[in-house]
């Protein structure tokens, strides 16, 4: 076999294994979040196959013939395949237990049994290749131009997948593309090999034969993708009419049935989240979207302009725009905005609809607005930059006087430290900050909050409208409206809590329980098809 193609080999080979990690780690999401330590486990993995590969990689060359060496070669990507062939067909059958048990050591296994066998097979390749190369006399043996090419390799390995396939074709898909692609550079490697023949050679043809057609098979047929299309779960039949990648998470429409066969309710869903649900008859099942527009039209004396932050179904800048008010309305994710108006019933036309990041929106906009929502949420919880003294410095510049921010938080009951410095750093902008938390549901200390602050003066008492919304969310919002509280920079509640800023940012560190228990309560209550993405 030529050089050039032993070292093309490693090229591609480089690129497979960082694509693998990326869309491994996507592939996770669902089931574990995005925390740090799903992230610090998906690292921790890799390296050590890397490592461990390496490692295995020398002592190969070392004891193999040049014959046995190079079939090894040729057929690593078959072998590597076959493995990941067998996981994209069982990883939702073990995550899903394993996200129940515990998130932090089940994405330890889960990244184990995804990653770990296909990356410690290709990283041997490098050190295997160094032994192949005909010695040139440099003092190095070529391990240079070897691991230079691989790392290329790993570079053009992320751009190809992270802006290529993942934000066009789902993780799973993209996983089985990788999975044809090296199995099919093996099978073409080993037909290049020639005086090569005997049992492990028909043995390697024949596994690199098998994995090219499980993943075409799995690429033609849908695999779990399609099995995951509707189903049933505790009594109720789900169909999942609609589902897309981005570059921010998995999008879904999620259809639920009764029964009967009657049709309960409509959500939408970004990697398993629920971003928003709907009645059969198309209103909002959720109480955050009331919560959101009642609280702001009470605080609010006439408002006439208003600016959502978090766009998601549409609800809230819809409801402000039919009352004839101007909204303007910011969400990053274009991709939502689609599915919301294509399953959804969201408007466009009738708001000023942008996508941007809320930070650069905020920076940028006038000081006219009577209302500013703030309803931001990626991932688990809200991102680190959007909840800094900075951010609300530049919200508070965008109100005119006597304007008002409401803004949706998640917390824990048990620890209430990231809600807390969150509180204190809007206090510390406005002066002072109205914060009302929803009763937690029975057995759980998970529950959510809305926080309002005014420019220029307190909120005061709100007399918060309950009309024309069902009647168990309206019992739910007054709940919510009795529980207020009001704090200023100086509250004893605040005193063991940082102002947030963008220098010195605790948040991801503050969050990270109320993060965990969000994800421990969605994989619960879900069944594992939700989170195929």
């Amino acid at each position: 076999m030529k050089p050039i193609f032993l070292l093309t080999k490693i090229l591609l080979t480089g690129g497979i294994i960082l694509g693998l990690e990326l869309a491994a780690a996507r592939v996770m999401m669902p089931f574990f979040g995005a925390s740090l330590y799903v992230w610090s486990a998906v690292l921790a993995v890799t390296l050590t196959a890397l490592a461990l590969g390496y490692k295995a990689g020398g002592m190969l060359s070392r004891r193999l013939g040049h014959e046995h060496a190079i079939l090894l070669f040729a057929s690593s990507g078959a072998l590597a395949g076959l493995w990941v062939n067998l996981a994209a067909w069982t990883y939702p059958f073990l995550f899903w237990p394993l996200a129940n048990f515990d998130l932090v050591l089940g994405s330890i296994v889960a990244c184990l049994y995804l990653l770990f066998v296909p990356l410690v097979i290709l990283s041997a390749l490098n050190p295997l290749l160094v032994a192949l190369l005909p010695r040139d006399g440099k003092g190095d043996h070529g391990a240079g131009n070897v691991f230079f090419i691989s790392t290329v390799g790993s570079v053009l390995g992320v751009f190809v997948v992270a802006y290529g396939l993942l934000p066009y074709i789902t993780n799973y898909i993209t996983i089985i593309i990788m999975v044809l692609a090296m199995s099919m550079l093996s099978l073409a490697a080993l037909l290049l090999i020639h005086g090569t023949a005997g049992r492990l050679y028909r043995c390697a043809v024949t596994m690199a034969l098998a994995s090219c057609l499980i993943a075409g098979g799995t690429l033609a047929t849908g695999g779990l993708e399609r099995l995951a299309r509707e189903f049933t779960h505790n009594g109720k039949t789900f169909k999942i009419t609609h589902a897309s990648p981005s570059y921010y998470g998995h999008i879904q429409v999620l259809d639920i049935f009764h029964a009967t066969g009657a049709h309960a309710s409509r959500s939408l869903l970004v990697d398993g989240m629920t971003q928003n649900q709907f009645y059969q008859s198309g209103t909002s099942a959720t109480l955050f979207t009331y919560a959101l527009e009642r609280i702001a039209l009470a605080a609010a004396n006439h408002p006439e302009k208003a600016l959502v932050l978090g766009v998601a179904a549409g609800v809230v800048p819809m409801n402000f725009a039919r009352r004839g008010m101007a909204v303007q309305a910011i969400d990053i994710n274009p991709a939502i905005i689609e599915v919301a108006e294509n399953y959804l019933g969201l408007q466009r036309n009738i708001m000023d609809l942008r996508t941007e990041d809320a930070r650069m929106a905020a920076r940028a906009c006038d000081n006219d607005r009577d209302i500013i929502i703030i309803d931001l949420f990626r991932d688990d919880g809200i991102p680190e930059h959007l909840v800094t003294r900075e951010f609300f410095s530049d919200l508070h510049g965008c109100l005119r006087d006597n304007g008002v921010i409401v803004m949706n938080s998640f917390m824990m009951m048990q620890d209430m430290r990231s809600q807390y410095a969150l509180l204190k750093t809007i206090a510390d902008v406005f002066g002072q900050v109205t914060f009302y938390q929803r009763p937690p549901a029975t057995g759980t200390d998970f529950t959510s909050g809305f926080i309002v602050a005014r420019k220029g003066g307190p909120v005061g008492t709100l007399a918060v409208s309950y009309s024309d919304m069902p009647d168990d969310l309206a019992v739910k919002l007054r709940e919510t409206m009795d529980s207020s509280l009001v704090l200023h920079p100086g509250d004893p509640l605040f005193s063991s809590v940082p102002i947030l800023t963008d220098i010195g940012n605790r948040w991801k560190n503050l969050i990270l329980p109320v993060e965990i228990s969000f994800r421990e309560r969605a994989v619960t209550h879900m069944p594992w098809q939700i989170f195929l993405n």
